[in-house]
Parts: C-alpha cells; structure tokens; sequence
C-alpha cells in the first residue's frame, strides 16, 4: 500500500516535534523578555547577595526607579546610559528584562 507507513521507523515521532515546539516556544519568550535599550527595565536582585535588594542594583547603576511589583522584589528603572543593562549585572542583578512581562501581575504605565 503505497503511501502509507507500515514501519515505526518511518513514524512521525512526536517527541521531536514537541522539542522543536518547546525550542521555538522559549526563543519567543526570551525575544519578548529581553529588555530594550534606552527603555524601562525590571530588576531581580540575586538572592545569594547578603543585603542587596533590586533598589540597591539600580542605585549602584545610576538608574532612576519608575515603579515597583512584587513588594519591592522587582523594581522597574530606566537610565540614559547606553550601558545601563551591563551596569546593572555588574551591580548584582541577577536578572533584567522587559518589564511588559509584568502585565499580569499588575498595570504599568508605559
């Protein structure tokens, strides 16, 4: 019967296609995650430093705070520096991104 798979080895194996899937599904999000230059940024402090908080990351970067979300956990801040990303992991970040992934947990204001 041509036409038709009569062999597991010419199967579609789903496994493949659902990591394929994952793998496009991830390099979305990170492209919508990743934060703009010159624009807002969120702020997660890393929990491994003794006494920083995202407040303290931000101020050692010369940033300027725009608003707060879980508690002061995240802080949303902006700067004019072209570097202002790098200056934040080198501040202690432990992750920056766009803060528009924060829509669900709360309104901002763009």
């Amino acid at each position: 019967m041509a036409g038709h798979f009569t062999s597991t080895s010419e199967a579609i194996d789903f496994r493949w296609v659902g990591a394929v899937f994952a793998l496009f599904l991830v390099m979305g999000l990170m492209v919508y995650a990743s934060p703009r230059p010159g624009g807002s940024v969120a702020v997660i402090a890393s929990p491994f430093a003794k006494n920083l908080t995202a407040a303290a990351v931000v101020v050692r970067a010369e940033g300027m705070f725009e608003d707060s979300a879980l508690r002061g956990q995240i802080i949303i801040a902006q700067s004019d520096n072209p570097r202002f990303i790098s200056a934040l992991y080198a501040s202690g970040a432990l992750f920056v991104f766009n803060p528009r992934l924060l829509a669900g947990c709360r309104p901002l204001k763009d």
